[in-house]
C-alpha cells in the first residue's frame, strides 16, 4: 500500500487543522523525510492520526491496561485508557484525522474518523466515534461511499491494504516502545508476534485439521470393514437349485398364459357380435326417431315463410314510423320557441329600465367631484410642506448618529488600552521572572557566536573520528568477511566435487533403463494399435447404417401389410357410398315435375297474384272470374310437402357427394403412404446388403492386422454382430495403447532426468569456473581493504588530537554551567542544542521586557489622546440632539393640522377612490345598454323563429297521413293484418336463425340416421364373418379365472424367488462395492495418516511452529541485507526454536545474545528487522511507506550516516520513509521535513518545508 496524504484537526496538541501531501512537492521526490519539533509538539501524534484513519485506534493506546481509566471533560464521565477518543483536544468539540492511500487492488480510497461531543460543545459528553471509507475519483475528491460503520469499515480496511492493525504497526508504523519489540521478545511472544504479523494462524488450523482428518479415516475403515463383516451370501448349490426351480415355474406359467390368451379371444369374439347388435338397435331406433323430427318440422317451415313476407314489408313500417318521429320533432320544436319568446319579452323591458338608472347614478357622481376640488387643493398644498420638514429631521439624525457612534468608539478604545496596559504589566512581570531563572546563561549569551563555532569545530572533529573509526572497523570487517569466504568456497569446492561423482553415478543408471524400454519397438506397436483404432472408429458407421437398415427395413414391411388392409375396407366402404347415392338421384328426378309446379305455386309472385284477387272480379293473368286456387288450402300443403321432401333428397345426395370426396381422399392417402412404405422397405434392403458387403471386405483386412499385433478377435461373431464385436476390439485396442503409453511414457520421463542430470553437471562446472574468478576478485578486495584500515587509522589519530586541542579551550567557557568533556562526548550536538536553546531564550526574553517596556509608553500617550477626543465627542452628540427634536416637533405641527382635511386621507388616494366612483358609474351605464341591445336582438329572434317551426309543424302531419295510406296498401298485398305484420317483425333475428337452423337439423340429422343405419350392418355382418365361439361365455369366463389364479400364484413364487435371488446379487454387489471402498478408504487412510505424521497435531501447534520457522528464516535473509549496509559487522542468525542470535564477525563470528548488543547497535537491528518485515509483509500488497519513530539518538555521528544512507537508499525501491527523531544531525542531513512547531497554549502548528 502508498499512503498518499494526511490530514486532522483537533488531535491532542495538533488543534489547528493541518494538510500533509506526499503527492505534492517537496515531499512527493523525497525518499526520506524527517518529522521535526520540540518534546511534546506532536510528532507522534501524526502518526496516530494515520492509525486512527485506517483502523479507530493507535498504537500509544492499544497496549494500555483494559482496566485502566482518564477523567473526561463531561461532569462525571471516565474514559477508558485504550479509547481512542482520548485524543480528542481538550476544550475542542469535535476531531478527526483522514488519510488518502493506494490499496492493494490500485485505487485511491479515503479513510476518516471522527469524533465529537454532544450539542457540539466543549464540555459535552462525548459521543461514538465514526469512521468512513471513500473511494477516490481522478480528481481525487470523494466518488463513492464503500463503508460507513466501524465494523465494515475494520473489515474494509483490512482487505483493501492486506494488513492488519498489528501488522501495520510492526510494518509501516514503528511507534515509540514498539521499535525493537521483535528483537526483544522470547521464542512464545516472538511467535505471537508472527502470528500476527504474516498471518500463519492458518498453519494452526491446517495442522488441526490434519490430525481431525486422519482420526476420521481411521474410523471410517474401522465402521466399513464391521459393515462388510455383516453382509450374509447363499452358498454356490443353493443358489443353483433355486435357479433351476425358478426355470420350471417360468415354463408353466408360459402354458397357463397361452390358455389365458385363448379364453380372452374368445370372450372377445361374443363381446364384438353382441355390441354389433346393440349398435345396429340404437341406430334403428335413431333413424325412426329423426323421420318423425322431420315429420314434425312442418309447422316450423311455415312460419319461416310468414316472417319472410312480414320483412319484405319493413319498409314501408319504417317510412311511416320517421314521419311520425318528424312530426314530434316539429310540435316539440314549436313549443321550444313560444318559451323562449315568453322569457324573452319581460327580459327586455327590465334591460330598458335598467339602462335609465344607471344614467341618473354617473349624473350625481359628477356633481359631487365638483363639490370636492378645494378641499384637494388644500390638502396637497400641507401635504408638501409635511414632507420637507421630515426631510429636514432626517438631515438632523445623521450628524446625531455619526457623533453617537464617534462617541461609543472612544469610550471602547479607551477600555481596550487600559486592558492592553493591564496586560503588559503582567507580560512584563513574567519576562523578568524567566530573565531571573535563566541568569547564569547571561555570561555566555554575551560570546555565544565564539562559544557556537568551537562547539561547531568540537562536532565535526568528533564526527570525522567517528567516520575514521566506521571506516576502520568497515575494512577489518570487510577482511574477516573475506577469510570466511575463502574457507567457505573452500567447503563448496569439495561438496561439489562429491555432489558431481553422484550426478555421474545417478546418470549411468537411467541411460541403462532407457535402452532396456526398446523404445523403437514401443513406439511402432503403438503407431500400429492407432492406426487400427482409426479402421475400427470407421467401420463402427457402416455396422450402424446395417443395424438402422434391418430395423427400417422391418417397420416400412410391416406399414405396407397394413397400408393394404386399410385401402381394401376403404374402397368396399367408397362402393356403398356410391350405390346409395345413385338411389337417391333417382327419387330426385321422380319428384322434379312435382317439385316444378310447387315452386311455381308458392313462389312470391304466384303469392302475390293471389292475395289481390276478388271475388266476382277478373283474374289479371287469365280474366277469369273463378278463382278456386285461392281457397282450395289442400291443394297448397301437397304441393308444400313435394317441395319439402324434394329438398330433403338433395340434402341427401349433398351428404353422399361430400362422404364420397372424403373417401376418395382417404383413399388416395393410404395408397400414397403404402407406396412410401415399399420405397422405404426396399432403400432399407439396398443399404443393408451395401452396408453388409462392405463389412465382409473390411472385417476380413481386419483380421489380419489384429492377429500381427496378437489381440483376441472372433471373425464368425464379427459378421452376426458387427457392432458388438467391433466395440470390443477398440477396447481391447485402447488397453493396449495404454500399456505401450506408459512405457513411452517412462522412457520421456527418463529423457528428461537425464536431460536434467546434464544441466546439473554442467552448473557445477559454472559454478566452479565462477568461485575461481570470484577468489581472485576476493585477493585484491582484501589487499585493498588491509590499505583502507591503514588509512583510517592515521586520521583518526589526528582527529583525536584536535579534539583534545579544542577541549582545552572550551572548558572554561562552559565550566559556569558545570559542562565538561565528558558531557560533551555523550551527546554533544544535543547538549549544544540546548545551550543553544537556552541562550536564545535568554536574548529572546530580555528583547521582550524591553519591547514591553517601550510598548507600556507608548500606550500611556495614546490613552490620553484617546481621552480627549472622546470628551468631544459627547458635546458633539448633545448639540446634535437638540437640533433633532426641534425639527421633530415642527413636523408634528403639520401633521395635526393636515390630519382635519379629507379625513386624513391622502390627496391622491381620495382623489383616486373619487375616479374610480365615477369610472363605476360610466361601466354600469355602458353594461346596462349592452345588456337592452341583447334584450331586444334575443325578443326579434324569437318572433322570427315562432313563425318558421309553425310552418314546419304543417307540413310533417301532411307526410304522416300519406305515409299510413301507403302502409296499409302494403299490409293488404302481403295478406297480413297490422297486428300479425308487427308480431312477427318483434321476432329477433337470432330467433329466426336458430329456427331455420333447427329445421335443417333435423334434416341433417334424418341424412345421418340412414347412413348410420347401413354402417351398422356392415359392421355386423364383419362381426359374424368368423362364425360365433363355440364355448360360450360363462365357460370361457370359468376357463379364464382359473388361467389367471395359476399365473398369479406361479408370478407369486417366481418373484419370491426372484426377490431372494436379487437380495443374494445385491448382497454379492455391495460386498465388492464394500471391498472397493474399503480398498479406497484405507489408501485415504495411509494418505491423511502420512499428512498428520508430517504436520498434524490436535493443538495445532505442530505446522505452526514449522510454519514459522520458515517465516523467520525469511524474514532472517532480509534483515541480513539490510543490516549488510547498515552494520555489516553483525549478522542476524536463527537459534533454537523460534530465538534469534547475533553473529558478530570481528570477533572470528562468535554467536551471542541480542540482549548485549548496545542501544546503538540494537537500533540497528531492530531497524534491518523492521525493513524486512516491510518488505515481507503483504500477501498481495507492497508496502512503500514507511515511518520510524525515535531510536536515532542512541547512534554515533558514522553509523548516523549509515543508516541514514540505508534509508534513502529505499527510495531505488519505491519507498517512503519518514523518521522522527531530535539528532540535529539528522535534521542537517535530511532537508526534506514536516515541522511541528509549538504555538504556546498547547498548541502546535503543522509545516512541510524543503531544501533551502
Amino acid at each position: 500500500m502508498r499512503i498518499l496524504a494526511v490530514r486532522g484537526q483537533n488531535l491532542a496538541s495538533l488543534a489547528e487543522p493541518f494538510a500533509i501531501d506526499l503527492r505534492a512537492e517537496p515531499l512527493a521526490g523525497a525518499g526520506l523525510f524527517a518529522i521535526t519539533g520540540e518534546t511534546g509538539a506532536g510528532k507522534s501524534t501524526l502518526l496516530d492520526a494515520i492509525c486512527l484513519a485506517l483502523y479507530g485506534r493507535f498504537p500509544r493506546v492499544a497496549s494500555l491496561g483494559a482496566d485502566e481509566t482518564i477523567p473526561d471533560v463531561a461532569e462525571g464521565d471516565a474514559l477508558k485508557a485504550r479509547d481512542s477518543r482520548s485524543i480528542l483536544r481538550r476544550g475542542a468539540a469535535s476531531g478527526w484525522a483522514e488519510v488518502d492511500f493506494v490499496g492493494v487492488d490500485g485505487n485511491a480510497y479515503r479513510a476518516q474518523w471522527s469524533a465529537y461531543r454532544a450539542r457540539n460543545k466543549p464540555g459535552g459528553r462525548l459521543q461514538p466515534a465514526a469512521r468512513k471509507i471513500d473511494r477516490l475519483g481522478p480528481d481525487g475528491e470523494p466518488s463513492e461511499t464503500i463503508a460507513d460503520k466501524i465494523g465494515t469499515a475494520d473489515a474494509r480496511i483490512v482487505d483493501l491494504t492486506d494488513l492488519t492493525f498489528e501488522q501495520f504497526r510492526r510494518t509501516v508504523l514503528l511507534a515509540q516502545g514498539d521499535f525493537d519489540a521483535f528483537l526483544r521478545a522470547d521464542d512464545n511472544e516472538r511467535a505471537d508476534l508472527l502470528e500476527k504479523i504474516t498471518g500463519t494462524e492458518i498453519y494452526a488450523r491446517l495442522s488441526a485439521r490434519a490430525f481431525e482428518k486422519a482420526r476420521e479415516a481411521r474410523e471410517a475403515v474401522a465402521l466399513l470393514e464391521a459393515r462388510r463383516r455383516e453382509i450374509g451370501l447363499l452358498d454356490a448349490a443353493t443358489r443353483s437349485e433355486r435357479t433351476a426351480h425358478r426355470a420350471g415355474l417360468a415354463e408353466r406359467l408360459g402354458e397357463a398364459r397361452e390358455r389365458s390368451d385363448a379364453a380372452r379371444a374368445g370372450l372377445a369374439a361374443h363381446d364384438r357380435i353382441a355390441g354389433a347388435e346393440t349398435r345396429l338397435a340404437a341406430a334403428e331406433a335413431e333413424c325412426a326417431a329423426a323421420e318423425a323430427d322431420r315429420a314434425s318440422a312442418t309447422e316450423a317451415r311455415e312460419r319461416i315463410d310468414r316472417i319472410a313476407r312480414a320483412r319484405g314489408l319493413t319498409p314501408a313500417f319504417t317510412l311511416l314510423d320517421d314521419a311520425e318521429k318528424d312530426e314530434a320533432a316539429a310540435v316539440a320544436a314549436l313549443a321550444e320557441v313560444e318559451a323562449q319568446l315568453a322569457e324573452a319579452t319581460p327580459t327586455f323591458e327590465r334591460a330598458r329600465e335598467a339602462r335609465d338608472t344607471a344614467t341618473g347614478a354617473l349624473a350625481s357622481v359628477d356633481a359631487r367631484i365638483a363639490d370636492l376640488a378645494p378641499e384637494w387643493d388644500a390638502a396637497a398644498k400641507l401635504d408638501v410642506r409635511i414632507e420637507e420638514a421630515r426631510r429636514e429631521a432626517e438631515a438632523a439624525e445623521t450628524p446625531r448618529r455619526a457623533a453617537l457612534e464617534a462617541r461609543d468608539g472612544e469610550r471602547a478604545r479607551l477600555e481596550e488600552m487600559d486592558a492592553r496596559r493591564l496586560a503588559l504589566a503582567t507580560e512584563i512581570g513574567r519576562l523578568e521572572h524567566e530573565l531571573a531563572r535563566l541568569a547564569p546563561l547571561a555570561p555566555l549569551a554575551e560570546r555565544w557566536d565564539d562559544v557556537e563555532a568551537r562547539l561547531a569545530d568540537r562536532i565535526a572533529t568528533a564526527r570525522e573520528i567517528a567516520v575514521a573509526a566506521a571506516r576502520r572497523e568497515v575494512a577489518e570487517t570487510k577482511l574477516a568477511g573475506l577469510a570466511t569466504r575463502r574457507a567457505e568456497h573452500d567447503r563448496i569446492e569439495s561438496e561439489n566435487a562429491t555432489r558431481r561423482a553422484d550426478i555421474e553415478a545417478r546418470l549411468g543408471e537411467r541411460r541403462a533403463a532407457l535402452a532396456a524400454i526398446a523404445e523403437a519397438e514401443t513406439r511402432l506397436r503403438d503407431d500400429a494399435l492407432l492406426a487400427l483404432r482409426g479402421e475400427v472408429a470407421a467401420l463402427l458407421p457402416t455396422a450402424a447404417v446395417r443395424r438402422d437398415a434391418i430395423g427400417d427395413g422391418e417397420t416400412a414391411t410391416s406399414e405396407v401389410a397394413e397400408t393394404a388392409a386399410e385401402a381394401d375396407a376403404t374402397e368396399t366402404r367408397r362402393g356403398e357410398v356410391e350405390n346409395l347415392r345413385a338411389g337417391l338421384r333417382a327419387r330426385r328426378e321422380g319428384l322434379a315435375t312435382a317439385a316444378e309446379l310447387a315452386d311455381a305455386v308458392v313462389s312470391a309472385e304466384a303469392l302475390g297474384l293471389r292475395a289481390r284477387l276478388v271475388e266476382g272480379e277478373p283474374c289479371p293473368v287469365c280474366g277469369a272470374r273463378d278463382h278456386p286456387v285461392a281457397v282450395d288450402p289442400t291443394l297448397l300443403a301437397a304441393l308444400e310437402k313435394v317441395r319439402s321432401e324434394r329438398a330433403a333428397v338433395e340434402a341427401e345426395i349433398a351428404a353422399c357427394d361430400r362422404l364420397a370426396a372424403d373417401l376418395d381422399g382417404a383413399l388416395a392417402a393410404v395408397k400414397a403412404r403404402r407406396r412410401d412404405a415399399e420405397r422405404r422397405a426396399a432403400i432399407a434392403a439396398t443399404r443393408r446388403g451395401e452396408a453388409e458387403a462392405t463389412l465382409a471386405e473390411a472385417l476380413a483386412r481386419l483380421a489380419a492386422s489384429v492377429a500381427a499385433l496378437a489381440l483376441p478377435f472372433a471373425l464368425e461373431a464379427a459378421a452376426e454382430d458387427p457392432t458388438a464385436a467391433l466395440g470390443g476390439l477398440a477396447d481391447e485396442v485402447t488397453t493396449a495403447r495404454a500399456e505401450t503409453g506408459r512405457a513411452l511414457a517412462a522412457a520421456d520421463r527418463l529423457r528428461g532426468e537425464i536431460e536434467a542430470l546434464r544441466r546439473d553437471l554442467e552448473r557445477i562446472d559454472a559454478e566452479r569456473e565462477a568461485r575461481r574468478t570470484a577468489r581472485r576478485d576476493d585477493e585484491a578486495d582484501e589487499a585493498a581493504a588491509r590499505g583502507e584500515a591503514t588509512a583510517a587509522a592515521e586520521t583518526e589519530a589526528g582527529a583525536r588530537r584536535r579534539l583534545a586541542d579544542l577541549d582545552v579551550r572550551l572548558t572554561p567557557l562552559l565550566a559556569g554551567l558545570g559542562i565538561g568533556p565528558d558531557d560533551l562526548d555523550r551527546d554533544e550536538q544535543a547538549l549544544v542544542d540546548h545551550i543553544a536553546r537556552g541562550v536564545d531564550d535568554h536574548r529572546s526574553k530580555a528583547a521582550a521586557v524591553a519591547r514591553a517596556a517601550d510598548e507600556g509608553k507608548d500606550l500611556e500617550r495614546a490613552r490620553l489622546a484617546a481621552r480627549e477626543v472622546s470628551i468631544r465627542a459627547e458635546e458633539a452628540l448633545i448639540g446634535a440632539e437638540v437640533t433633532l427634536a426641534g425639527r421633530l416637533e415642527a413636523v408634528a405641527r403639520l401633521e395635526a393640522e393636515r390630519a382635519g382635511l379629507l379625513g386624513g386621507m391622502a390627496t391622491a388616494a381620495h382623489r383616486a377612490a373619487a375616479a374610480d366612483a365615477r369610472a363605476d358609474a360610466a361601466a354600469a351605464l355602458e353594461a346596462a345598454q349592452r345588456r337592452l341591445t341583447t334584450a331586444r336582438t334575443a325578443h326579434e329572434s324569437a318572433l322570427t323563429l315562432h313563425g318558421e317551426r309553425h310552418a314546419a309543424l304543417i307540413e310533417a302531419l301532411d307526410a304522416v297521413r300519406n305515409r299510413a295510406h301507403g302502409r296499409g296498401r302494403a299490409l293488404a298485398a302481403a295478406d297480413l293484418g297490422l297486428d300479425e305484420a308487427r308480431a312477427l317483425l318483434a321476432i329477433p333475428d337470432e330467433r329466426v336463425e336458430a329456427l331455420r337452423a333447427e329445421v335443417a337439423a333435423i334434416d341433417r340429422r334424418a341424412t345421418r340416421a340412414h347412413a348410420a343405419l347401413g354402417e351398422r350392418r356392415r359392421d355386423l355382418d364383419a362381426a359374424l364373418a368368423g362364425g360365433r365361439p363355440k364355448s360360450e361365455p360363462a365357460a370361457l369366463e370359468e376357463a379364464l379365472a382359473a388361467a389367471r389364479a395359476e399365473t398369479e400364484a406361479l408370478n407369486r413364487e417366481i418373484g419370491a424367488l426372484d426377490q431372494m435371488l436379487a437380495a443374494d446379487d445385491a448382497a454379492r454387489a455391495a460386498a465388492e462395492g464394500l471391498d472397493r471402498e474399503i480398498e479406497r478408504a484405507a489408501a485415504r487412510r495411509d494418505v491423511l495418516g502420512a499428512v498428520d505424521e508430517a504436520i498434524g497435531s490436535r493443538d495445532g501447534d505442530k505446522f505452526r511452529r514449522f510454519a514459522q520457522g520458515i517465516t523467520l528464516d525469511r524474514l532472517t535473509e532480509l534483515a541480513n541485507r539490510h543490516l549488510a549496509s547498515l552494520n555489516p559487522r553483525y549478522r542476524l542468525a536463527r537459534a533454537e526454536g523460534l530465538g534469534l542470535t547475533i553473529v558478530d564477525r570481528d570477533m572470528g563470528d562468535e554467536v551471542r545474545s541480542t540482549r548485549s548488543l548496545s542501544g546503538g547497535e540494537r537500533f540497528l537491528a531492530s531497524l534491518a528487522l523492521a525493513l524486512a518485515l516491510s518488505g515481507l509483509e503483504g500477501r498481495r500488497s507492497f508496502v512503500d511507506t514507511l515511518f520510524v519513530d525515535e531510536g536515532f539518538g542512541s547512534l554515533d555521528a558514522a553509523t548516523l550516516d549509515v543508516a541514514i544512507d540505508a534509508l534513502e537508499g529505499l527510495q531505488s525501491e519505491g519507498r517512503k520513509v519518514g523518521v522522527i527523531s531530535h539528532v540535529a544531525a539528522m535534521h542537517d542531513r535530511i532537508p526534506v521535513q514536516i515541522r511541528v512547531e509549538k504555538a504556546g497554549a498547547g498548541r502546535s502548528r503543522v509545516q512541510v518545508v524543503g531544501a533551502a
